[in-house]
């Protein structure tokens, strides 16, 4: 695997990632996010490099640092069994550094411990040029100054954005605000609890006004997964839908009603990073309502919510802890 961190003054510092398989380029591109997008450093991914021999692998590394006027090249790779050897040349000062660090039994341990070896051994090396580096490459002169602080995966998240409830059989659509709270459980899962709050939905048959007050209350449980900048998640839905009708007429007695109606459903959300703890989300869902409210004006339905609820959301997602 290979980083190359540019020097160019135009531009923003990069971190190119190459790796070798099993060893995944967009998995560790995205750990190495989590630690230097403070600093303005771009992550992105390459092919990697064939080849074997130390001396050709810090050559390459080097020339590839050299086309692309870089102030440090750095190469990752799986070594013997149970490790992975980190090379580092950096070009200011002409210094080749080599690390071999111990294989975490499991891969989202293994990324996020060779992002903070990465992050060290970048530290070390260009501490010698720092004043150097004040003018050529601020953003990492603060890298270099800032103190070793491992970062822990966020994974505590809040939901919040624009929200649309439809019940499409009867023509309802209500809009509102959606707030979700979510929880990752380790690499591939995830479980939340949200709702929803909208603005009650207006209707009148033969002499009789009736509002609406639908709030969906749901918790789901689903699998996610990411690509670089970009995330995914499918969910069950189980929810509890809270249903108050206030009825007026000048002319016949009327009843108001409040229930609960329970459903269940489906849910697709994807998701694109922004910064490193604040996302921009699209979620969709469907909903199958077991038991839910018909309300009837002399035979005649003036609202319907007994069936299916589709409904969607738009907004930020911020990663709290």
């Amino acid at each position: 695997m290979l980083l190359v961190c540019s020097a160019r003054a135009a531009e923003r510092p990069r971190v190119v990632v190459t790796a070798v398989a099993p060893v995944d380029a967009d998995r560790l591109a995205e750990a190495m996010r989590a630690y230097l997008d403070e600093f303005a450093v771009d992550v992105v991914t390459a092919a990697a490099s064939t080849d074997t021999e130390l001396r050709a692998q810090l050559d390459a590394t080097k020339a590839t640092g050299a086309d692309v006027r870089a102030v440090a090249a750095i190469r990752v790779a799986d070594a013997r069994a149970g490790t992975v050897e980190i090379a580092l040349v950096d070009r200011l000062s002409g210094k080749a550094l080599i690390a071999t660090l111990a294989r975490p039994p499991r891969d989202e341990d293994l990324y996020r411990a060779v992002a903070l070896k990465v992050q060290a051994l970048l530290r070390s090396s260009l501490y010698e040029r720092h004043e150097t580096l004040a003018t050529e490459a601020p953003e990492l002169n603060r890298l270099v100054a800032a103190p070793v602080a491992p970062a822990r995966p966020r994974r505590w998240s809040l939901d919040a954005g624009y929200a649309l409830v439809s019940f499409p059989l009867d023509g309802i659509v209500e809009h509102g605000v959606a707030i979700d709270a979510r929880v990752a459980l380790g690499r591939l899962f995830e479980v939340a609890l949200g709702a929803e709050i909208v603005a009650p939905a207006h209707a009148s048959r033969q002499e009789v006004a009736g509002v609406l007050f639908a709030v969906p209350i749901t918790a789901r449980g689903g699998v996610h997964g990411s690509r670089g900048r970009w995330q995914g998640a499918v969910a069950a839905v189980a929810e509890l839908l809270i249903v108050s009708l206030e009825a007026s007429s000048a002319s016949a007695v009327v009843r108001s009603d409040r229930t609960v109606a329970p459903g269940f459903g489906a849910e697709l959300t994807g998701q694109v990073r922004l910064v490193s703890a604040l996302s921009l989300f699209v979620r969709g869902s469907a909903i199958g309502l077991v038991d839910g409210p018909r309300y009837l004006v002399r035979s005649a339905p003036i609202f319907d919510v007994s069936r299916l609820q589709v409904g969607a959301s738009a907004g930020l997602a911020v990663a709290l802890w």
